[in-house]
């Protein structure tokens, strides 16, 4: 009996400590914020050295306030897209958000957003950086992994402070990873471990971004849309999405492979794209206004993207102007040059 006393007397502690920190946190919550030493961007970014423990921003990291909003510190990694490389990625599922972009030969590629707090595993295949990228993630972070890049891509994260690069083609006997059962060249990944040491040396380039960036709730009433189909110039690299409405997000299927991304936001943005220079190099607009589609929880909305400039996150609003209402989940953006190439049936 005093075994099973002693086992109960522990429950009861343990109990009693964690509502007291409820309590704790909740009496914090209603105290003001010190907001001194705050860094802006277009989205609200806080220095986070000389948040008390005892500040409902330090605690919702923590998750006992899962009402405040939360904060993300973002990394960009560069991932590639080739039949080959699909069948090998490993890590995306994790992103909060990935743009796709066409690459030379019109195959798409990604950028993707990771937590710094919530690595994945690994992360890749790695793949060379094009500016359009780093346009795109701009608001949002500074620090790139990337392997290689386009010269107008080099010149901008070589030449200018504006963005923090670790390029695997300088880096990789010290912290990438060759994996062996993966032909060259998709076989570039980027370990967790690997990761941390990298990003322990990018702390002014870390700066937390306020999360989620865009406004969740219900869906508005849209037109049904399950299955969308994207014309990808070959079955080997079409894609279609199919809406699950027990997980509320999208299987993506690209070609005839399953990914492991379950987006629940698909954004469609038309872009002008045009090739330029040798080897079919492309510059894609990310500034500016066009026409858009957003699918969520299984319905359609036609509305607009708009931007004024880089450092402007993506203005996203219906046709009569009102913004888009996000789902909870992850965000997944493609760049098209033509909406045309978008089908989609309830």
């Amino acid at each position: 009996m005093s075994f099973i006393a002693r086992i109960l007397s522990g429950i009861v502690i343990a109990l009693s400590t964690f509502v007291a920190i409820v309590l704790f946190a909740f009496i914090s919550f209603l105290q003001p914020i010190d907001k001194e030493g705050t860094t802006k961007r277009d989205v609200p970014r806080s220095n986070t050295n000389n948040i008390s423990l005892a500040s409902p921003e330090a605690i919702s990291r923590l998750s006992v306030l899962p009402w405040y909003k939360k904060e993300k510190s973002l990394f960009a990694v560069m991932i590639e897209n080739h039949q080959i490389a699909r069948l090998n990625h490993e890590g995306i599922e994790k992103a909060v958000m990935v743009h796709e972009y066409f690459v030379e030969g019109f195959i798409s590629r990604f950028v993707a957003l990771f937590d710094s707090r919530s690595i994945p595993k690994r992360i890749g295949p790695v793949r060379s950086l094009r500016p359009y990228f780093l346009q795109s993630i701009a608001p949002w972070t500074s620090v790139v992994f990337h392997a290689g890049g386009s010269p107008e891509a080099l010149e901008r994260v070589e030449d200018h402070n504006d963005f923090l690069n670790f390029n695997a083609l300088y880096l990789e006997d010290d912290y990438f990873e060759r994996d062996s059962n993966v032909s060259a060249p998709h076989d570039l990944f980027l370990s967790k471990k690997d990761t941390s040491k990298l990003l322990e040396q990018s702390d002014d380039y870390l700066v937390p971004v306020s999360w989620p960036i865009y406004e969740t709730g219900r869906a508005a009433h849209g037109s049904g849309a399950s299955t969308i189909d994207v014309n990808f110039f070959s079955t080997i690299h079409n894609i279609t999405y199919t809406y699950n409405e027990f997980s509320r997000s999208y299987n993506r299927l690209n070609g005839n492979i399953l990914s492991s991304a379950k987006p629940s936001n698909l954004i469609f943005l038309q872009m002008s794209t045009e090739e330029i220079g040798p080897f079919g190099r492309l510059k894609i607009d990310t500034i500016g206004r066009g026409d858009a589609l957003f699918f969520r929880s299984g319905v359609i909305y036609k509305g607009i993207w708009s931007r004024n400039n880089e450092r402007d996150s993506f203005t996203f609003s219906n046709l009569n102007g009102e913004p888009i209402i996000f789902a909870t989940g992850q965000i997944w953006i493609t760049s098209v040059d033509s909406l045309q190439k978008v089908s989609w049936e309830d």
